[in-house]
């Protein structure tokens, strides 16, 4: 629900650190690998299949002190794609809008952690102690 444009998803492996997916963006399918990294606490996606990009692009939660566990953390972001071709029909995006979509994107995750944020609080705990990945 939180990526931008997706029509479907579905997870064709999974382990306790993979996750290999099929999406369909546009009516085009197109897979992607995502490792999960506890010790570091991020997610490494990698493109596979996809029609217009190849790459990766992935997301960390950063401690903003690490001398206090208490404090607030950081949702860091890379996206690192190049275009595979130009002439792919219908499928063109420009930069302007795959920047916007990134941005919605974006958005979305930081209602949903929010959210996550103020039901944690309502029993007692913090976000940092209600993070884990699925």
């Amino acid at each position: 629900m939180y990526i931008h444009k997706i029509d479907s998803m579905k997870t064709i492996e999974k382990s306790q650190d993979i996750l290999v997916r099929e999406m369909s963006w546009r009516g085009t399918l197109f897979r992607e690998t995502a490792t999960f990294d506890s010790n570091s606490r991020s997610i490494r996606h990698v493109l596979q299949e996809h029609p217009l990009y190849q790459g990766r692009y992935g997301t960390s939660i950063v401690p903003t002190s690490v001398q206090n566990p208490m404090s607030p953390v950081e949702l860091q972001i890379y996206l690192e794609l190049e275009r595979r071709s130009f002439k792919v029909e219908r499928m063109v995006q420009t930069e302007a809008e795959l920047a916007a979509d990134i941005e919605k994107v974006l958005k979305s995750l930081k209602v949903m952690a929010e959210e996550r944020e103020h039901e944690l609080e309502g029993r007692g705990q913090h976000l940092s102690e209600g993070v884990t990945h699925r």
